[in-house]
């Protein structure tokens, strides 16, 4: 029994046939007794009398149902590979955009061969114009900073040997004699001796974070020099006023009168030499103390503090 969405398409072919008296095919779709379904192909002939009338049609019925099938796995299959394919090519858009937005470019060195491969914005980031110019390692160093090539290399080399990935900050030099900062990183690929046969990496433009390091350090080297300088003129007014200071003491303790400071609780807070000639006790037994304290006559006292107030 044909199966009933398929029957309208091969009911229409096999009148299209013996209108237009063409050979006629069809797939269409049967249903077992067991109520299994397969797919069948039907070919057939129209036979036509002296008159060319068509009298009969002759013709054949195939199992095409596993032919069917492969083709429905094969479609199903290319569908999904071109679902994938796009999705792939979305990716690479995505991520050619991010690289190119981050200046950040890629490249592909193989060591085995010396043959190295750039993303486009590598190529932009050495100032280079993609398809104008080749990739090679050569034409990489060529462009880095002669003050800065040894290093890199030597990073490169140490990397390789330690199996460590490879981190470097160099300067680069572009076609109009510009100079750009950039960040190098990449991870070597090793075979079973542990031989180097690749590495791949990145390179990423850091002009604008180097610029602004640099700003820093000369503003805290600016700083620093400010402070010393700050430090040193301190210093030297202080080396002034001590001398100013002993000069004045050295004045005090030579006047042959009795000079005193006091503070508001009529104690010596200050009292020069000449309190020995009078007295007989060094100026250092008067600090702190009053005259009340340092137990004189309540004559002296007394006229000591209305002279004080």
């Amino acid at each position: 029994m044909i199966y009933p969405d398929d029957f309208p398409t091969v009911k229409q072919h096999l009148a299209d046939a013996l209108l237009h008296r063409t050979d006629y095919c069809t797939e269409y779709r049967v249903i077992h007794p067991d109520g299994t379904m397969r797919w069948v192909t039907s070919i057939g002939r129209t036979v036509n009398n002296e008159m060319g009338t068509t009298t009969r049609m002759i013709g054949l019925v195939m199992d095409s149902h596993d032919r069917k099938l492969a083709e429905a796995e094969r479609q199903q299959l290319n569908q999904e590979r071109e679902q994938t394919l796009a999705m792939l090519r979305d990716r690479e858009e995505h991520l050619r955009l991010t690289l190119q937005l981050s200046k950040i470019g890629s490249w592909d060195w193989d060591i085995t061969t010396n043959t190295v491969q750039w993303s486009d914005q590598h190529f932009c980031l050495l100032g280079l114009i993609p398809g104008e110019a080749e990739a090679s390692y050569h034409r990489w160093r060529d462009h880095v900073h002669p003050d800065d090539i040894g290093q890199v290399e030597q990073a490169l080399a140490t990397a390789l040997a330690d199996q460590t990935d490879f981190r470097a900050e160099y300067r680069v030099i572009g076609p109009d004699g510009s100079l750009h900062w950039m960040a190098g990183m990449g991870s070597g690929i090793f075979d079973a001796d542990g031989n180097a046969t690749r590495m791949i990496g990145v390179i990423i433009d850091v002009s604008d974070r180097k610029r602004t390091e640099l700003t820093l350090q000369q503003m805290n080297a600016d700083l620093n020099q400010r402070v010393q300088e700050r430090t040193q003129a301190l210093l030297a007014s202080q080396a002034v006023l001590q001398e100013r200071e002993q000069e004045i003491r050295t004045l005090l303790d030579n006047s042959p009168d009795v000079i005193s400071r006091i503070d508001q609780n009529l104690r010596f807070i200050f009292i020069n030499q000449a309190i020995r000639g009078i007295t007989g006790l060094h100026p250092s037994t008067f600090l702190h103390k009053s005259c009340l304290e340092l137990n004189f006559p309540a004559e002296i006292v007394r006229e000591w503090n209305c002279a004080a107030r």
